[in-house]
């Protein structure tokens, strides 16, 4: 540079002056360009470790949503099976109601408790079953019987009447307690004998 401004016939002072100038402009543009150098390559560091980031989020994030999925799954599947059992008991219970309605049960809520629900379900058809069995043991249970209306029966001067609905195997409606009488009285075979034979029957007792 200086060797130029000799030959350009510059003066010495002012070629001096134009040469610090000179100097002081490409110091500071070295300058700057270190600046530079060191904030691309901070600039570089960073989009690295972004880059490194990334890469973690696409291993991790995958996996997490996973997890995620899974578990929200677990959680739809608990729910459903609490919702369902809420449904069965719902329908067990009206079965279980209605049954003991049908087989005269005095009051629903006092037979429950004796009742064991942990066994009474529907099979794959939607039939309840374990609970009929449970019921039979009730009616005839000498601490449970009382619960269930008993069968009606009604006494005339020694003749043991049953309803139709309640008479028992091997007892027929209408039969006499003493097994003589009919043996007593000549009856044809076939003919039913009238009130007022029985009447007087009864009376002549």
């Amino acid at each position: 540079m200086k060797n130029l401004l000799n030959k350009l016939q510059i003066e010495e002072e002012i070629a001096n002056q134009i040469l610090n100038k000179y100097n002081d402009d490409i110091a500071k543009v070295n300058e700057d360009l270190q600046t530079a150098n060191k904030n691309l390559e901070l600039k570089n560091t960073q989009l690295a470790e972004v880059q490194k980031n990334i890469k973690e989020l696409q291993k991790l994030e995958p996996e997490k949503v996973k997890e995620e999925l899974e578990n929200t799954k677990t959680k739809m599947k608990e729910l459903e099976q609490a919702h369902k059992l809420e449904i069965d008991n719902i329908k067990i219970d009206n079965a279980i109601n209605t049954s003991l309605m049908k087989n005269g049960a005095i009051n629903n809520k006092a037979v429950i408790p004796f009742i064991n629900k942990g066994v009474v379900k529907f099979d794959e058809n939607g039939n309840i079953v374990g609970l009929d069995d449970q019921l039979k043991e009730l009616i005839k249970g000498e601490e449970t019987s009382f619960l269930f209306k008993q069968k009606e029966q009604v006494n005339i001067k020694g003749l043991d009447i049953q309803t139709k609905e309640n008479a028992t195997p091997g007892n027929s409606i209408g039969k006499p307690i003493n097994n003589n009488y009919i043996s007593n009285n000549k009856f044809q075979l076939g003919k039913i004998p009238s009130f007022e034979m029985f009447e007087k029957q009864f009376n002549n007792q």
